[in-house]
């Protein structure tokens, strides 16, 4: 899918890995979301979701959930870099969202967090379980 103006031709990564992501018996989770928690529905956009649901897991069950606010939201630039460093130093493991940006998706690839997307709608809850093996 191509993105709707934004940028210069930029593509956006909306596809599925080609492998399942789980994060297996313990680690933690972010799912951009609107306004956060486990019942919200997850952003169809990464870097520039509102807040961040970071949920964390412990021998395969949900053990906390913090929602925090996107600081870099409204800046005019840089924005995926930002959030994927600022997710990376939170110790997040996997970050769901609706889509990514090609420069989010190579800066979380190379900081070792892997992404996934997930359909329009889904709801935060549904999201993390998937990734929960």
């Amino acid at each position: 899918m191509w993105g709707r103006g934004i940028g210069r031709g930029r593509r956006w990564v909306s596809q599925a890995p080609s492998e399942p992501v789980k994060i297996g018996e313990s680690g933690k989770v972010a799912v951009a979301t609107a306004s956060g928690g486990l019942d919200d529905v997850v952003s169809q956009m990464f870097a520039r979701s509102p807040t961040f649901t970071l949920v964390e897991i412990r021998k395969g069950k949900i053990v906390d959930v913090k929602v925090i606010s996107n600081k870099y939201v409204n800046n005019p630039s840089g924005v995926a870099i930002a959030v994927s460093q600022m997710l990376a130093n939170l110790g997040v493991n996997v970050v769901i969202a609706g889509n990514f940006g090609p420069n989010a998706y190579r800066v979380l690839s190379q900081l070792g967090i892997k992404a996934l997307t997930v359909p329009p709608g889904t709801k935060v809850r549904e999201a993390v379980n998937s990734v929960i093996s």
